[in-house]
């Protein structure tokens, strides 16, 4: 955010231009030092260009706008941390100056020799030697060091607090797989019991009927017996009046 915040306010105030009373926009290019390492770019300098294109035809344009130059820009980034002892243009040769393998003391300075470098780059190296010996600046630097120290520590804590949400909401995932496992066990132990309960009732009701049927057959017996008896009765009656006819004679 910070490097959006001064990119605008270099937009915004504009640069002095000779024979103008206000400060006029001018092209910026834009070039980014890098203490730490991108996530996917290794090479130690990167440049990024516009290109000015066709929308329809796809044709790239070769004249150049000043209402587009002066709001679009192209940028350089440096990642320090690739900034190593090959030295395979004057580029790097120039930013050699920044390589942290040089570092002395508590990191704020880097140990260089003039000598080691071309006439024309010296003067880049007298101006930065001049700006760490203020102590405006050396102040600023350890303010800086104790701020990104905090900041370090902040990033620890919030990484630390994401590590315990994302283990808290895996864990409540596996407690709500499981609570839903459950649910569905007992959904299919109270379907099982719901069928046990059906075939019982089927089965009571069979012996019902069953016990209906002997209780039905039980009363058509005692009705033959009590048919018998009566038969008997009158079998009996018909012997003893032929019995007794018999002794009349």
């Amino acid at each position: 955010m910070r490097f959006r915040r001064y990119l605008a306010d270099q937009y915004r105030k504009g640069f002095p231009v000779e024979g103008k009373k206000s400060p006029r926009p001018t092209p910026i290019i834009s070039i980014y030092f890098l203490g730490y390492r991108l996530e996917h770019a290794t090479a130690s300098i990167i440049k990024v260009s516009r290109t000015y294109r066709d929308g329809v035809t796809g044709e790239e344009l070769s004249e150049r706008e000043e209402f587009i130059e002066t709001l679009t820009h192209d940028s350089i980034v440096i990642q320090i941390p690739y900034l190593g002892p090959a030295r395979r243009n004057a580029t790097e040769r120039l930013l050699a100056i920044f390589d942290q393998h040089r570092k002395v003391e508590d990191g704020h300075l880097l140990e260089v020799d003039e000598q080691e470098y071309p006439e024309e780059y010296r003067q880049v190296m007298r101006l930065l030697n001049g700006a760490v010996s203020e102590p405006e600046i050396r102040k600023t630097m350890e303010v800086e060091d104790e701020i990104q120290v905090e900041f370090e520590d902040i990033e620890r804590r919030i990484a630390a607090k994401d590590r315990t949400i994302e283990e808290n909401a895996k864990a409540l995932e596996e407690k709500a797989k499981a609570l839903e496992e459950k649910a569905k066990a007992l959904e299919e132990k109270a379907k099982a019991l719901e069928e046990k309960a059906k075939a019982l009732e089927e089965k009571a009701k069979a012996l019902e009927e069953k016990d209906q049927a002997i209780e039905e057959k039980d009363q058509a017996l005692e009705e033959s017996a009590r048919v018998i008896a009566e038969k008997e009765r009158e079998l009996a009656e018909k012997d003893r009046l032929i019995a007794e006819l018999r002794g009349l004679k």
